[in-house]
């Protein structure tokens, strides 16, 4: 018989339960004749035919997260009826205390239920994909108190919404390999009783218009083969985390901005004045159209760090969600050797995989030869067996047989190259055979991508494959035999792709470990850590977070109050109940929750047994009844080994968090994560789905990363809305307005020699050479040259500083030698027995520390209070303008109030752009100041003077090396001016950062000048013309109604943004 379906509505249920307890039963009346009750949000058609023995369903669903669901087979026997309800929490707390977004109900739909819909064949006529998770309705948030911690986006709501490409089949695991519990397919045994029902729809068709990447969502289904990703859980709807910038209604009026300002451009460009390029018009058509492509343009770096096989490619692989695009391996072998960092494609690189590698130059390769090369004949020499420290064996071994592995793969074709050959000892055959390894450098470079001369090389690659493909090729030894390796002379590289995670400016940076480097890598390492890291994750595997000495060492190498975080890999590894039980370190109440967890899973695997048993005895509808409570008992052993796992992982997490928090800061944020977890349950439709992901603790530090770039974001987007807009508004208004007044021929003679003057005094004040800014110039040189490199050159504190380095130096001449070796192979870093760890680069610097401190000290301030000063003049100089032309107003009341608004819009923007140079000034004063005074660094000046010295001493072995290796660095230190080289690299190296830095302010500023002039310009016409928008009227009016509509939106923001800085208004 023909069935139809009732839709009817339904009330909330106060019978949901939560993810975690048990599906609820009740008996209900079986009906004569099968019916299917269903109540979708809108119109759909239902189909099906069934025997008189079929089941009768319900289906009425009252949201999109929670449903009851009625099965009863009939028979002869008699008739029972079992009803689950299946639910999903839609505010689950994460640990920090902010939601994060759970999926709707298919992510936690029990087995049974799915068994039943597997059978159900669905039409094809559904409009959109079946399976896929409806969007979440945030119009619920328009209603509410505007506030920081109110109106949160997702990633889907972001203005800047845009695809993100989803993995190809082959970078999930296959769901066979998750944990499983040993029991027959529920979908197999209900099949019989349900048959031929057929679903013409289940979906409502989306709406038109939803919003702005309506376009946009297929990607988030679509796999790369064009197959449907029937995934319960998607990234892009996890919530941001609790920052004004991921306020949903600064979000859309983010998103309008940008919108009617790509509509304006739009409405312009049709015009032939604004196609002149010397119109007034067209300039401000080109600044218009810059403007609609606003997109955040601060970017802030987390770096991820940490020993080779902790999982930390693997973590970044999960936190990206893009298909395994770092490389990972599970052998435990080193998989990154490079700095590889992985960003949001952009303007630049607007291609979806475009791939950039930064190549080492010619001394670069020259350096990193020689360390290769000592690294390896440290263990191939006698010196190996003389004067080794306790424990340096393994160390060296390890380093030598690296470095043996990467000479191999630099030179596959080099058949002199062998272990005889570079272990040599005869006289100068350390000279001899580095000349050799440079020749066969030179030569291999043909093999570079983009020729022999190139530094950098950039890739586009045509999907997720190629593009890991060409990643391998950049880290990895060749796959081709005879093709010596690129990966030992790459710098760095940067990885362009569409993830979630990296939308809003984030960089994620995934950085080799120190273990087992050879010192140039280490080197360049730790110079990216320090300088250019935001914040630095430190990953180690949760089993051996609390003695791993990899956490200590990269503590160690970060700057004073860089932000530190630790990640504990695999939280759901070796979670024995039964060793739990045992664990002394276990709190009393989880052993007792564990006992009675692991009582209740063995009485359900008994009852799972028996109904398996009486399911296959049996026939017919009792057959099916056995089967569906066989179902339901497998899906309660489900929720209990979830209940039990959650336990377990949250108990030893906080363990570890306690532990770590005691050995190193109170405060520091640790994670706990499970790659396994969120893999095996992101990519299919499984039980507890979305508990699974949340317990693997990725989506809370994803949520925690969005942290980082989001002050530096909110201020330019602050910048953008309530400087930038207004400010070009205030121009095309100016435009629209030029001719408004009849002005008489003397009058405009006038008011045209008071712009003019206000042009000269903007002009000369802002970019000439003489102006303050030039001055700022000029006088910050003249003060680093005063405080640090002068002073450090005077003879008088040289000879003092070069006394306390010489008397460090003898100092060291009394340690064994053994230890003296281990320092000198070590560059000064080395730790004997006990004690602490020691930096005899610091010893040098002993002496001059306090002095530079104080040098440091006064360069920061006089910089800071010169920030102030400037910006005052910039006031001061608008204030002159400004009143000069404000005499005048009577002249031309509408145009010259207009340009007087607008010259404070442009005076802000041109104080946030001299306060954005000062800022990275001081920032980078910073940095220079401290690799001067630094020891404790790799990266710092000092290390690198005194690295030819520890060379010397490690070319020495043999009869009296000890007393030639103490000799040697005595007078390594009394000669070689090492102070002299401090103050000298410094000084280039400063020099460098104000000619960039103040290059790109004067760039800046010229283009605000020219924004301004030209507005001075249209206020009045030269005499005997027509003002260009009386000759383009109805473009003036087009121009006129989008200013009108943007203003609103503008005023708008201005409420948004105080409101959401506490009301506050900031003041350029």
């Amino acid at each position: 018989m023909t069935q139809t379906a009732r839709i009817t509505p339904d009330g909330d249920d106060s019978s949901t339960l939560s993810p975690h307890s048990h599906a609820q039963t009740r008996p209900t009346a079986a009906p004569s004749s099968s019916t299917f009750d269903f109540s979708p949000p809108s119109d759909s058609r239902f189909a099906f035919n069934t025997p008189p023995t079929a089941a009768s369903f319900s289906f009425s669903p009252h949201s999109t997260s929670s449903f009851p669901f009625v099965f009863t087979p009939s028979s002869s026997r008699g008739s029972h009826s079992t009803s689950a309800r299946v639910t999903d929490s839609p505010e689950t707390p994460s640990r920090s205390g902010r939601r994060i977004f759970t999926p709707p109900s298919r992510a936690t739909t029990t087995s049974t239920t799915r068994a039943l819909f597997s059978a159900l064949d669905l039409g094809s006529s559904s409009p959109e994909a079946p399976g896929r998770p409806s969007s979440p309705d945030h119009r619920q948030f328009q209603s509410s108190n505007l506030s920081p911690h109110v109106n949160v986006s997702t990633y889907r709501d972001l203005y800047n919404a845009t695809p993100s490409p989803q993995p190809g089949p082959s970078s999930r695991p296959n769901q066979t390999n998750a944990p499983n519990i040993d029991s027959p397919s529920p979908s197999s045994l209900l099949t019989s009783g349900v048959h031929n029902l057929i679903i013409q729809s289940i979906e409502p068709p989306a709406a038109e218009g939803e919003g702005y990447d309506n376009a946009d969502l297929s990607s988030d289904y679509d796999s790369e083969d064009g197959s449907v990703d029937d995934s319960t859980y998607n990234v892009r709807d996890e919530e941001l985390p609790d920052a004004p910038i991921y306020n949903s209604q600064l979000q859309n009026l983010l998103r309008d901005v940008r919108s009617n300002l790509l509509g304006l451009v739009r409405s312009m460009q049709a015009s032939q004045m604004v196609q002149d390029g010397n119109t007034h018009v067209s300039d401000l058509y080109r600044q218009a159209e810059t403007e609609s492509k606003f997109e955040y343009p601060q970017s802030r770096i987390v770096g991820f760090i940490g020993d080779s096989g902790v999982g930390k490619s693997s973590l970044i692989n999960s936190l990206l969600d893009c298909g395994g695009i770092a490389r990972s391996s599970g052998s435990g072998e080193a998989c990154t050797s490079v700095v590889t960092e992985f960003r949001q494609v952009d303007e630049t690189h607007p291609h979806p995989y475009t791939i950039e590698a930064d190549f080492m130059t010619t001394d670069e390769m020259n350096e990193l030869l020689r360390e290769l090369l000592m690294a390896y004949r440290i263990r191939h020499t006698r010196a190996f067996n003389e004067d080794l420290a306790e424990g340096e064996a393994d160390r060296i071994t390890r380093l030598s047989e690296r470095s043996w592995t990467t000479l191999q793969s630099l030179f596959p074709n080099e058949g002199d190259l062998t272990e005889a050959f570079l272990s040599n000892e005869e006289p100068d055959a350390e000279d001899r055979i580095l000349a050799r390894l440079r020749e066969w450098a030179m030569a291999g470079l043909n093999h570079r991508p983009g020729g022999s001369d190139a530094l950098h090389y950039t890739i586009r690659a045509r999907d997720i494959r190629h593009c890991r493909e060409n990643i391998d090729i950049l880290t990895v030894a060749s796959r081709e035999p005879q093709r010596p390796a690129l990966w030992p002379f790459v710098k760095l590289i940067r990885v362009y792709i569409r993830s979630s995670i990296l939308r809003t400016g984030l960089v994620v940076a995934d950085m080799p470990g120190f273990r087992d480097m050879n010192y140039a890598r280490v080197r360049a390492t730790e110079k990216y850590l320090r300088n250019t890291c935001d914040e630095v994750f430190i990953v180690s595997e949760i089993n051996r977070c609390r003695s791993d000495p990899s956490i200590e060492e990269i503590w160690d190498k970060c700057i004073r109050n860089q932000p530190m975080r630790i990640v504990c890999t695999k939280s759901e590894t070796e979670l024995d109940g039964e060793e739990i039980i045992r664990d002394p370190k276990m709190p009393a109440r989880v052993i007792t929750e564990t006992r009675r967890l692991l009582d209740r899973i063995e009485q359900a695997r008994r009852s799972l047994r028996r109904l398996g048993r009486r399911r296959r005895d049996s026939s017919g509808a009792q057959q099916a009844q056995y089967a569906l409570q066989e179902a339901q008992q497998n899906d309660e052993l489900g929720r209990l080994e979830l209940e039990r796992k959650t336990l377990l992982i949250n108990a030893r997490n906080e363990i570890s968090r306690t532990h770590l928090s005691r050995k190193y800061q109170a405060n520091i944020k640790v994670f706990c994560v499970s790659k396994e977890l969120y893999e095996n349950y992101r990519g299919g439709e499984r039980e507890q789905a979305t508990e699974y992901i949340r317990l693997s603790g990725i989506p809370e530090l994803r949520q925690y990363c969005q942290l980082v770039p989001a002050d530096a974001q909110f201020r330019e987007t602050d910048t953008f809305l309530r400087i930038r807009v207004p400010a070009l508004l205030g121009s095309l208004n100016q435009w629209v307005l030029a001719g408004s007044n009849d002005v008489t021929a003397d009058r405009a003679e006038t008011l045209r020699r008071v712009l003019d003057e206000a042009q000269r005094t903007l002009h000369s004040c802002l970019i000439s050479r003489g102006s303050c800014i030039r001055s700022v110039k000029t006088e910050l040189e003249s003060m680093f040259e005063s405080s640090i490199t002068r002073y450090i050159r005077s003879l008088q504190v040289q000879r003092r500083w070069k006394d306390g380095a010489i008397r460090a130096s003898r100092n060291w001449s009394s340690m064994h030698h053994s230890s003296y070796a281990a320092f000198c192979r070590k560059y000064g870093v080395h730790k004997i027995g006990e004690e602490s760890v020691r930096y005899w680069n610091n010893e040098v610097l002993q002496d001059a520390s306090e002095e530079l401190h104080q040098c440091r000290s006064t360069l920061m301030e006089w910089l800071d209070g010169q920030q102030n000063t400037t910006e005052d003049q910039i006031y001061a100089i608008f204030s002159v303008v400004s009143t000069s032309i404000e005499v005048y107003t009577h002249l031309s009341p509408a145009s010259i109030e207009n340009l007087l608004d607008n010259l404070d819009s442009q005076r802000r923007g041109i104080a946030y752009t001299t306060q954005r140079a000062f800022e990275h000034l001081l920032l980078q004063t910073r940095r220079v100041t401290r690799d001067v005074l630094d020891g404790h660094s790799s990266s710092s000046y000092i290390a690198e003077i005194m690295r030819p010295a520890y060379h010397y001493c490690n070319m020495e072995s043999g009869t009296g090396s000890d007393r030639r290796r103490k000799d040697l660095m005595e007078k390594y230190v009394r000669n070689q001016d090492i102070f002299r080289q401090l103050s000298t690299r410094a000084k280039m190296d400063y020099d460098a950062i104000i000619n960039a830095t103040f290059a790109d302010l004067e760039r800046k500023l010229n283009e605000e000048v020219r924004n301004i002039t030209r507005d001075l310009g249209v206020v009045i016409a030269v005499e005997g013309e027509v003002p260009e928008a009386r000759h383009e009227i109805e473009l003036a009016q087009r121009v006129r109604d989008g200013v009108s509509q943007l203003q609103a939106q503008v005023n708008e923001a201005h409420l948004i943004i105080n409101r959401l800085q506490g009301g506050v208004t900031r003041s350029a």
